[in-house]
């Protein structure tokens, strides 16, 4: 099912629309069609009409639509939006969600809309297999460290030792984790990985190959292991983490993929 998010009225500062849309679809991935029928101070906030009356239409299609496949709309009204547009809102639509008056920023705002208070996203709970969970481990343990590289000339690396030996990892609850990463390491450094030193005394050091960096970011801000397949050169990995246990039962959000590993991941940097 399609599912489409339209925010109605200003934000404090006047920001730029495309810069909040951008934002927004950072965190909610593809999952989502974003609009912003945007207000500002100079109009009175009041939103352009014509955008005003696309909503209204859609609202009413959506209103006639019993299909299971027909499409999810759903409305944010924020709180800087001209009482009179403020009543229409409300006769169009019969639960808009509404903001709260308080929001200071577009961080601010962007944060609210996908905190528990909103409902909009629910958190969606990650389970996989060992492999699967080893491999999502070290991958987290090396993008906080942001450790992603051209080649092995660059600067940001994590020592195996650290990779191996901490959180999320090494964990003393499930060591099985653990002792899974160690087996398939290896096998990454032609790969996703890239890896230096560990002759003449050199510490062995390993980041991710930054041909690939986006892939690891999908996994992790996706939930999902497709993006691999879609790469000629990941498939046998693909079918290797999946091929594992068939139960799936290592939880991989919480204590693997933490909020700060997501919030890297969302990160164009």
């Amino acid at each position: 099912m399609a599912r489409s998010i339209v925010i109605v009225g200003g934000l404090p500062g006047d920001p730029d629309r495309n810069d909040v849309l951008s934002k927004l679809k950072g965190r909610s991935g593809e999952a989502v069609n974003w609009d912003w029928i945007r207000s500002d101070l100079a109009n009175s906030d009041r939103p352009p009409q014509k955008y005003l009356n696309g909503l209204m239409t859609q609202l009413q299609r959506k209103r006639a639509q019993t299909a299971p496949n027909s499409c999810e709309l759903t409305v944010i009204k924020l709180f800087r939006l001209h009482g009179q547009i403020q009543g229409q809102i409300h006769r169009w639509c019969d639960d808009p969600v509404l903001a709260p008056a308080d929001i200071q920023s577009v961080e601010e705002f962007v944060d609210w809309v996908f905190s528990p208070a909103t409902n909009l996203f629910p958190n969606r709970e990650w389970f996989g297999n060992v492999r699967e969970a080893a491999l999502v481990a070290l991958f987290s343990k090396l993008v906080r460290n942001k450790s992603w590289n051209n080649n092995t000339q660059g600067h940001q690396w994590t020592k195996e030792i650290d990779l191996l030996g901490q959180a999320p990892v090494s964990r003393p609850d499930n060591q099985r984790i653990a002792i899974e990463a160690g087996r398939m390491l290896g096998s990454l450094g032609g790969t996703l990985l890239l890896k230096k030193g560990g002759t003449k005394g050199t510490p062995k050091e390993w980041s991710i190959r930054l041909t690939y960096l986006i892939v690891v970011k999908q996994i992790i801000t996706n939930q999902s292991f497709s993006p691999l397949s879609a790469y000629e050169g990941l498939k046998s990995l693909a079918a290797f983490v999946s091929g594992g246990d068939v139960e799936r039962t290592y939880r991989l959000d919480g204590e693997i993929v933490t909020e700060k590993i997501r919030e890297i991941c969302r990160s164009s940097h």
